[in-house]
Formats: C-alpha cells, structure tokens, sequence
C-alpha cells in the first residue's frame, strides 16, 4: 500500500468541509480535534467542499500519518491537561470563596472558568467527542466566551489590585464600562446574522484593545504604589499589550480577541 498522509487544518467556523478523490469518492475522515483526513499516492488530485462562516485564511498542512497521531495526541494530551486544571481551580476557588466569602476568588473563579471554556471550543477538543455538532465551531459561540473572559478578566484584576481605592473614580468606571461593553456586545451579536457579528467582532477587538491598554496603565501605577502581585500583573499583561497593538496598527484584528486570553 501506498504511504499514507493525512491533510488537517483548524475547524473553527467551519459549517461544512468534505475532501473527495479524483474520482468524486469520499475521503476517509480522521476523529481529532482538527478536520482531517487520510490520503495517499495512489490519488494526485483532491477535491474539498468546504463552507465557512466568516471570510477567513484556512491553514492546511499535509504531514505523514504518524507524525499526524503524535501531534495530535500531544495536542490533546496537552490541552487535556490546561483545560482540566482550570476547570479543577474553578471549583477550588469558588468553594474557597464561599468559605471565606470572598468576592474577589469568586470573580477568579469566574475568570478561569470563562477562559477555559473559551480554549476548550477554540482548540476543537469536543469535536473529539461530537465531530457532527457544527454549533462548536460557530463563530458566534467563540465570540460570546471572548467578550465574557474581558469581562471577567477586568473585574478580576479590579478585586486583585483593588482598584476602587488605587484609581480615582472616573477612571475605574471607565475601565469597567469597557469591560461592560465588551460583554454587552458580546452578548448583543447572538441575535444578529454573521455579517452583524463581524461588525461587532471589529468593535470587540477595538474595546478590548483599549481595556488592555487602560488596565496596562492602572497596573504600572499599581506596581508603583507596590500594590501586592501588580508587577507580576504587568509583565504579564505588557507582553501581551505590544503585540496586540503591531497588530492592530497592520488593520488585521478580525481574530485579535483570542489575545485577550493571555490575561
């Protein structure tokens, strides 16, 4: 038999695809968390039918079938492992919370939560499980959870770095406003068609570029009053906010809001 390889490529706001022969026959699919699919020498031309949500790059690779089943068990083994563990300090954090009653572990366990189940629908791990439920790679989910990790984010780091007493008034109302208009729109683009969505994904990108920036700033000020845990908090959120702004400045930020998941 002929060596045999396998195409792959990300999922996400795919509502179609199905990769044919030469002579029109279905291609053997492969269950991952990617869109994969077994080929050979025997064939040297391939047909795929493919729909997608929104206007987006789609990245192929063809790699032989073991490497494939390597990375791929990586991939998950490893995302397994994140998604799991943020899961398992959700529930930690919110007991501690109600044991302490702590609003502050309750806004992290919120926060862990919302990012977690974020990369759980963007790294495509239930399409494992359920490889027909199209739902899981809709764009409109994605961008719900993104708009809802800002906002948890935000109101995260208000508990941590207690901003209602670092900050003057006008200006933690304004960083959680933002926060709150990421979350309203967020909410707002599930009743409106793909192309609405888009429009108010431009919109989320710019409002969580201003969030991240404004938050950058509250927390260099945080680490100036040495505020506990705020330059871990800016180091963190520095190496985030500079290359989101180079990516802003090149007008690509279509899927600028998965950055925010490095809060």
């Amino acid at each position: 038999m002929d060596a045999q390889y396998v195409l792959y490529f990300p999922r996400n706001y795919i509502n179609y695809n199905q990769l044919y022969d030469s002579k029109m026959r279905k291609v053997e699919r492969l269950p991952s968390a990617f869109e994969a699919y077994i080929i050979n020498n025997s064939n040297n031309r391939f047909y795929l039918d493919i729909n997608a949500q929104v206007e987006r790059r789609v990245s192929f690779k063809v790699t032989p079938l073991s490497n494939f089943h390597k990375f791929a068990s990586i991939h998950t083994l490893t995302m397994s492992l994140f998604i799991g563990f943020c899961l398992a300090l959700t529930l930690y954090v919110g007991m501690l919370g109600t044991s302490m009653r702590n609003y502050g572990l309750y806004s992290y366990s919120f926060y862990v939560f919302s990012a977690g189940i974020f990369f759980l629908l963007q790294e495509g791990l239930l399409n494992i499980i359920f490889p027909q439920v199209a739902l899981l790679a809709n764009f409109q989910l994605h961008l719900l959870f993104a708009g809802v990790t800002v906002f948890a984010g935000v109101k995260f780091l208000d508990q941590l770095l207690d901003f209602k007493s670092l900050l003057k008034v006008w200006q933690r109302q304004f960083l959680l406003g933002m926060a709150c208009a990421a979350l309203a729109f967020s909410v707002v683009q599930l009743i409106l068609p793909v192309s609405g969505a888009m429009k108010i994904n431009s919109m989320l990108s710019l409002i969580t570029l201003i969030t991240m920036t404004c938050t950058l700033a509250s927390c260099v000020y945080a680490a100036y009053r040495n505020v506990h845990c705020a330059n871990l908090v800016m180091l963190g959120i520095a190496v985030m906010v500079f290359p989101c702004f180079f990516v802003w400045s090149l007008q690509n930020y279509r899927h600028f809001y998965i950055d925010i998941l490095l809060y």
